[in-house]
């Protein structure tokens, strides 16, 4: 979600005596979620987007990037943090066949999300976590969501094999 955004880098030096000399600092754009022509609850009143993201990432993040923060800069927000040289990532064509360890990594993904959610209830007008259990714990929901993730599965196939048909073209 970041094409056609601002975004800037920043090489400072310390003025530590201990640990990195220099650091790289990155300041990105930040704009208004895709997702508000979808959302019907009342939201929090921010100063900015970029305030937004930057609470909402430190609350729902065990850990966050260091110097994660925002500013205003032309008339526009802007998200600050550390940049990460590296970002953790799996390379799923690696566990192929290996359908165990796939299990466990989808496993560990979902349990890093529900922890994500259950650190951000209650606040700012969001539902409690005995409310987001309730809803987890109910059924009417499971069925519109599995199918639609299914058909978005075919549809997301039908892309890639249309992609890998025309790629040489």
């Amino acid at each position: 979600g970041s094409l056609g955004l601002e975004r800037y880098a920043f090489l400072l030096k310390s003025a530590n005596e201990t640990g990195p000399k220099y650091m790289l600092v990155d300041m990105k754009e930040a704009v208004p979620s895709s997702l508000i022509p979808f959302v019907k609850e009342k939201q929090p009143t921010w100063e900015c987007e970029a305030e937004r993201v930057v609470t909402l990432q430190k609350r729902m993040q065990n850990r966050f990037p260091a110097l994660l923060s925002y500013a205003l800069y032309k008339g526009k927000s802007f998200i600050v943090q550390e940049m990460q040289p590296t970002k953790d990532n799996i390379n799923f064509t690696l566990l192929k066949d290996r359908y165990r360890d796939m299990y466990s990594v989808i496993d560990s993904m979902a349990i890093l999300t529900a922890s994500s959610q259950l650190r951000g209830t209650g606040q700012d007008g969001s539902c409690t976590t005995d409310e987001l259990k309730a809803f987890g714990r109910r059924d009417d929901w499971q069925a519109a969501v599995l199918s639609y993730a299914r058909s978005y599965a075919q549809r997301n196939r039908r892309y890639y094999d249309d992609f890998v048909a025309h790629r040489d073209e």
